[in-house]
């Protein structure tokens, strides 16, 4: 299981990484100067990265305007991979204070965690003294994201990937066919 979890992790690591080096290919054959598809190239990676949900997270942007750009975006479905792969497993006690926004939702009664397990009084062990409450890392985590980051969503994660890299490799050879900036 551990292994598997490396290998998946890697694996979405290994993505991003094509993403950004094909993307910046992409770029550089579509305009004329380096410097325009350097511009690009930082503008892609500040969308990326601001609506991946790692700066903006998927519930802040989902059930308005930005949701279009939160599924457009490479970065979110290789962020919700690395996460997901990361903690999918994690059993590891997470301490989670009352003042957080996030006590009340895992402590509530009839929260529905991961697998759409009911937990009639709440995913969270609340303490005796009832300042804190422990909890598994994986069902914090998908708490945290708004219980859209789930092990359930590697596949379609890694064949949407797949499309982007075949999409976007398709049109860096078309481009390379069709665009010339050589001046004859």
């Amino acid at each position: 299981s551990r292994v598997l979890s490396a290998l998946s992790y890697w694996g979405f690591f290994t993505f991003n990484s094509a993403i950004y080096s094909y993307i910046g290919q992409l770029f550089m054959c579509l305009v004329r100067g380096q410097g325009t598809a350097m511009v690009l190239a930082s503008v892609f990676i500040g969308i990326n990265n601001f609506f991946s949900g790692f700066i903006v997270r998927p519930q802040q942007m989902i059930g308005n305007f930005w949701v279009i750009t939160y599924i457009i975006n490479p970065g979110h479905y290789v962020y919700e991979g690395l996460v997901t792969s990361a903690f999918w497993n994690d059993y590891r006690t997470v301490i989670v204070a009352n003042a957080s926004q996030y006590y009340v939702e895992l402590t509530s009664p009839g929260y529905v965690g991961q697998n759409n397990t009911l937990y009639e009084n709440g995913v969270c062990e609340v303490m005796d003294d009832g300042s804190y409450c422990e909890v598994t890392a994986n069902e914090f985590v998908y708490a945290f994201f708004g219980q859209q980051y789930g092990r359930r969503n590697i596949p379609r994660n890694v064949i949407v990937l797949a499309c982007i890299l075949v999409g976007v490799r398709i049109f860096t050879f078309l481009a390379l066919r069709n665009l010339t900036y050589s001046g004859k």
